[in-house]
């Protein structure tokens, strides 16, 4: 079983004015990303990717938090030389963003997602090596 982990912290400052109207501004947001691969019996790999980012502020406005789950999986077959996966993306349906704009006369709401979808493949490695393996080297 193989764990990594990223965690991000930003913190930012915006400076300016407009025709008399100052835009000074100061925020921060963080974001972490997990990904679990486990090695299963039958040369079969599973793997889940979690991914989180939070609500942050704007200028004008606030962005949603955001978070979503990928899982696949992947099997090796002719002694590596080839490989089947089956993959889900955002297996939850949960990659949702929303965006709020409010201003004193006008106000805008932004809600757009990408919808949960499965993939499969099949990769087949010609020459020596393992199909989908890059050894780094030129040939």
């Amino acid at each position: 079983m193989t764990f990594n982990l990223d965690f991000n912290y930003n913190t930012f400052a915006r400076k300016g004015s407009f025709e008399d109207e100052v835009f000074d501004f100061n925020a921060d947001q963080w974001s972490s990303k997990l990904l679990t691969k486990v090695k299963l019996p039958w040369d079969i790999d599973f793997e889940t990717t979690g991914n989180y980012r939070s609500a942050f502020q704007t200028v004008q406005g606030e962005i949603s938090e955001i978070a979503f789950l990928d899982m696949g999986l992947r099997k090796k077959l002719l002694k590596g030389k080839a490989v089947l996966n089956l993959s889900i993306r955002d297996a939850f349906a949960s990659r949702i963003r929303e965006n709020q704009i409010v201003q004193n006369d006008f106000e805008v709401f932004n809600r757009s997602f990408r919808a949960r979808f499965v993939a499969f493949g099949f990769s087949y490695g010609f020459g020596k090596g393992e199909a989908m393996q890059y050894s780094g080297r030129r040939r």
